[in-house]
């Protein structure tokens, strides 16, 4: 009974207590006098030891506080043998793996002379690629020093500038712009016929936009006049294009250089108009020009074949290696020609149609005139024994001439209608063989079996050749019939 009046008490404290503070709480008044009493109980407890100032906290106390505001982080300084710099983008993104270059002292020079001046990148100091912050390092750079920086170049990007004067200790900015593609159309005509050149190449080189010759090239090779390359360019820049033509020896001049636009995803068109004869020659170069004649008719010869070259065993070495290197052209409409020599003196090789080949040699600088002799005229014709076209063979031709020792050999193939012809043979008496029998197919119609000359040893025997023996003519044509057993 006792132990249950304890509990009923402690009940009914506990209500008047949360009754209490209920009221204190609702009441503002009275609960600011509660907390000013509550401090006023707080102040007067203190001991006088802590209420004297003379125990304030020390200036030096308040010093040696921690501050614990965050302060700015300082960036890395750049040494002062170093240029560090960044390759980016117009929208600011760095550009990972282009290239550059550090310039040379003379080099360095040019550049704060010119401004429009242009450097090659080359193989050398290239500095690491820029990584994937567009970084790129040049270490070891003199102390207040300048340096040149050549590039930046990259396979879809161009530089907006080639070059770049930095100096040691602060950042070099570098800045690229996206490549753009199109397709450049190079035509190259011989004037005054306006003839299509048989053979030239042209170098094409970017440049910025402020006309300066850039880093990026590239080089097409035409045939019958004309050439096309697929560019990548700078858009809103131009291209030089500069045509050469290396069995000619043509220098660089105002007529072997063009300017033009690329336009994206188009094709452009740059049409040059050569006169060989009015070229420039590159310097340190031999050239030859003259004209090729018909010796008869004095009449000028179009399409003759003219190379120049040494001829092997004659001469010092240096002349027959340059002879190994023979350049060539055809004469123009009206039988002019410019070629190029292999050395300081060559032999001019001179071929036509339906004339004999000559060797001219070039013993000064001036004009060559070439006559060619009308040569003889030979047609054979194989077939079979119902009329018919015989198959393909090699028809061998032998000519001793009065008073030599050796004799000359031509040889003629048949197509497939039986049929061959050589009109620059030399007048005289000449053998014809051909072989009865169609060749094997395991020797074919081109072998030494059939090309042995009468009294050498072959694998056929003297009954299984056709001879003949014709006269030939200059500038008459003959024609001989064989028949064969296919």
């Amino acid at each position: 009974m006792a132990r249950r009046s304890i509990w009923l008490a402690c009940a009914l404290l506990a209500v008047l207590v949360t009754v209490w503070f209920t009221r204190r709480s609702a009441d503002p008044e009275l609960a600011t006098a509660a907390r000013a009493s509550d401090a006023a109980q707080i102040e007067s407890a203190r001991t006088p030891e802590l209420a004297d100032d003379s125990l304030a906290p020390s200036a030096a106390a308040e010093t040696s506080r921690v501050d614990v505001t965050p302060a700015p982080v300082a960036q890395p300084s750049v040494p002062a043998t170093m240029v560090i710099g960044r390759v980016l983008a117009p929208d600011g993104k760095p550009i990972v793996g282009a290239r550059v270059r550090r310039g040379t002292a003379d080099e360095l020079e040019r550049a704060r002379l010119d401004p429009r001046a242009s450097f090659e990148l080359g193989e050398r100091e290239l500095a690491t690629p820029s990584d994937i912050e567009g970084r790129f390092v040049f270490a070891s750079v003199p102390r207040d020093g300048e340096v040149l920086i050549v590039g930046p170049t990259h396979e879809d990007f161009a530089a907006d500038l080639g070059w770049t004067i930095a100096r040691p200790g602060a950042e070099c900015v570098l800045t690229m712009s996206p490549l753009a593609s199109g397709e450049l159309v190079i035509e190259a005509l011989r004037l005054p016929a306006y003839e299509p050149l048989p053979y030239f190449t042209a170098h094409v080189t970017q440049l910025d936009r402020n006309g300066s010759r850039g880093l990026r090239g590239v080089n097409a090779q035409g045939s019958d006049g004309e050439a096309r390359a697929t560019l990548r360019f700078l858009p809103g820049a131009a291209v030089e294009v500069e045509l050469g033509i290396p069995t000619m020896a043509i220098g660089r001049g105002p007529s072997t250089v063009r300017i033009v636009t690329p336009i994206a995803g188009e094709a452009v068109t740059a049409r040059f108009e050569i006169d060989p004869l009015a070229e420039p020659t590159d310097a340190g170069m031999f050239v030859a020009t003259g004209v090729v004649l018909d010796r008869a008719t004095r009449e000028p010869l179009a399409g003759a074949s003219v190379s120049s070259g040494i001829t092997p065993g004659k001469g010092n070495d240096a002349d027959y290696r340059a002879g190994l290197r023979n350049f060539s052209t055809r004469s123009d409409s009206q039988g002019r020609f410019r070629v190029r020599l292999a050395g300081s003196s060559a032999t001019l090789v001179v071929s036509a149609p339906r004339h004999r080949t000559t060797e001219v040699a070039v013993v000064d600088r001036g004009d060559v005139v070439v006559e060619l002799d009308r040569g003889a005229q030979l047609t054979i014709r194989v077939q079979r024994a119902d009329g018919r076209p015989a198959k393909q063979r090699v028809v061998t031709l032998q000519q001793f001439a009065p008073g030599a020792t050796r004799a000359s050999f031509a040889g003629i193939a048949t197509n497939d209608e039986g049929v061959g012809e050589r009109s620059d043979l030399a007048p005289g008496t000449w053998e014809v063989r051909v072989a009865r029998a169609a060749p094997s197919p395991s020797t074919g119609a081109g072998q030494n079996e059939l090309l042995g000359p009468p009294g050498t040893s072959t694998s056929r025997g003297e009954d299984a050749w056709l001879v003949r023996t014709v006269e030939l003519s200059l500038g008459e044509a003959t024609e001989v019939l064989f028949e064969v057993d296919d």
